[in-house]
């Protein structure tokens, strides 16, 4: 999963204009915010080497805005994340290289839609679980 605006992993798995893909990460998280219903697996892009990827482009950012206001923020990517995870032993995501607010909640996410995460990541569990979530 790509979660960041610039797009490197999708570029790098081979689709270089991000802009012309008609799903990203931006739109599936948008209809979870929206709670609209929608095929979770739609834009997801198969790749040669057996991995599938949700792409990002800058159309993230916008959406990382919008999140800010957004009731039950911390829970849009656990949303997505769950109606997806069947599907995959393992769920890896590409995210900015920073550990920002939004960064906190992608790592969350993980957690609380049930994949196993390694432990360094104790302070954002704690941090979620202090939440109330």
């Amino acid at each position: 999963m790509d979660a960041d605006p610039q797009g490197d992993l999708t570029t790098c798995l081979g689709w270089q204009d991000t802009d012309s893909l008609p799903q990203t990460l931006s739109n599936k998280l948008s209809a979870v915010m929206r709670e609209e219903q929608q095929d979770p697996f739609s834009g997801i892009l198969g790749h040669e080497e057996k991995v599938d990827l949700v792409p990002s482009n800058l159309d993230l950012s916008a959406l990382e805005m919008s999140l800010v206001t957004a009731m039950s923020r911390e829970s849009v990517m656990k949303n997505y994340l769950s109606q997806v995870k069947d599907r995959y032993d393992y769920v890896l995501i590409d995210c900015m290289p920073s550990l920002g607010i939004y960064e906190i909640y992608k790592t969350g996410a993980l957690y609380l839609a049930g994949f196993n995460i390694e432990q360094k990541i104790n302070f954002v569990i704690m941090y979620l679980h202090s939440a109330g979530m």
